[in-house]
């Protein structure tokens, strides 16, 4: 199993060349970064519970991130976790992602890029980026939005015609191969979820946000449910991998349980809210030490 790492990547954070490149020479698979455009002052529920934390208006762009940390290492891979990719032009997300990833991997190289998406969970900041996207249809969007970014990449001088999205015929680069450029899917309720079954390379919940019928925790059933929708689905290529992004203290039989599911990568987070520096970062890795060690690349 891959151990991965969520750097918040907030203003005052460690810049995410130094992060990637702190990470990769700790023997770390990945690094992910989230993404937030700005926090609306409207009060919305948070996922998390509480009040939404401030730092979540404090992100840094992730795209241009992940490229800086791409021009100073050449093994760990990038990914968002998760891009919020309807609040995008969609051409211009299709181009950025593609030459993030073409920049990323040398000729013959593994990809070393990861789209994470997911709808999001800010009503009001969807609003001010796509008032044609009720919030309550955000599934369905994301989904035409997947389609229309693979059209974008690998059918060259061909338009896409959408609810949402659309494109005339065009002229496009680069082209990226499905394998080259894998879309991880960020859900964890029943529309999310069926969404990845359908069309994701990757899912990728956050473990505490699978529950089961009482509310408690319930990862192997959440696991279960959506093993039980790709089968549903129909798909002849396997269906997606499993990544797990990892909520609160990681603990080695945390993770033993998580590879016993068949989890394929893990992504730890700081514990803290915060932003935090590269020493910080340092610290947060050698407190981590005894769960990573044999588990590195």
């Amino acid at each position: 199993m891959q151990i991965g790492c969520l750097v918040l990547n907030a203003t005052g954070s460690a810049f995410p060349a130094a992060a990637a490149l702190e990470l990769e020479e700790r023997g770390i698979e990945s690094m992910w970064v989230p993404e937030h455009s700005h926090l609306p002052l409207e009060h919305v529920a948070y996922p998390g519970g509480g009040d939404v934390p401030p730092i979540t208006g404090m992100l840094r762009e992730p795209l241009v991130s992940l490229a800086a940390a791409a021009a100073v290492t050449s093994e760990i891979v990038l990914g968002t976790g998760v891009c919020l990719a309807l609040q995008h032009d969609l051409l211009g997300l299709a181009s950025s992602v593609a030459t993030l990833a073409e920049a990323a991997s040398s000729a013959g190289a593994r990809p070393r890029v990861v789209l994470g998406v997911a709808a999001g969970w800010n009503a009001a900041e969807l609003a001010d980026h796509r008032p044609d996207v009720a919030f309550g249809q955000r599934y369905a969007a994301l989904g035409e939005r997947i389609a229309a970014l693979r059209a974008a990449w690998q059918q060259p001088e061909h338009g896409f015609d959408g609810r949402w999205d659309r494109f005339a015929p065009c002229r496009r680069a680069p082209l990226i191969a499905p394998h080259q450029l894998p879309v991880a899917v960020g859900a964890t309720g029943p529309v999310g979820m069926q969404l990845a079954a359908e069309v994701a390379d990757v899912w990728c919940p956050v473990d505490v946000a699978l529950t089961g019928a009482t509310g408690q925790i319930d990862v192997a059933g959440g696991i279960e449910r959506f093993r039980e929708m790709v089968a549903g689905a129909g798909r002849d290529d396997g269906g997606p991998s499993i990544t797990l992004f990892v909520w609160g203290r990681p603990t080695a039989a945390r993770l033993d349980s998580y590879e016993a599911l068949g989890v394929e990568r893990v992504v730890l987070r700081s514990p803290t809210n915060e932003p935090a520096g590269l020493d910080d970062l340092r610290r947060q890795l050698d407190a981590w030490g005894d769960v990573l060690a044999g588990r590195q690349r």
